[in-house]
């Protein structure tokens, strides 16, 4: 199956559940993961579907958005399947900042370019 990271992240929201729990169960049948970002369900007040659900999955770099990426990057980084990013071309940085991005959330590995990150858009401040 091709586990997409940003649309478990915003049904999760939803369920309010968390993402590994989500996700842990179909882990030994993944054969692709499309990572990237978004800013979960953004409920408002009073939970329900009080939410724009098109503007839910905005595929934005990894580390931009709310995902609890910690919780799931041993999951992702041990798994034998590819990771896909799947940003949208609105909030596309250059292929060295996402790839700086993604390193540093799943891999948890410090950010060797920085500058390359000043290029990912700040959609939380």
């Amino acid at each position: 199956m091709l586990l997409d990271i940003g649309h478990a992240n915003v049904f999760a929201d939803l369920e309010r559940t968390t993402l590994e729990a989500l996700i842990e169960p179909v882990l030994d049948v993944v054969a692709l993961f499309h990572v990237h970002d978004n800013l979960g369900a953004r409920r408002r007040d009073g939970g329900g579907f009080a939410f724009d659900p098109l503007r839910l999955d905005l595929h934005l770099a990894p580390g931009v958005g709310t995902l609890a990426w910690e919780p799931i990057a041993r999951s992702l980084a041990d798994h034998a399947a590819p990771l896909l990013m799947e940003i949208h071309p609105s909030h596309r940085s250059p292929a060295d900042a996402l790839r700086e991005a993604l390193r540093a959330v799943v891999l948890g590995e410090p950010v060797r370019d920085v500058s390359a990150l000043e290029s990912l858009p700040n959609f939380l401040g």
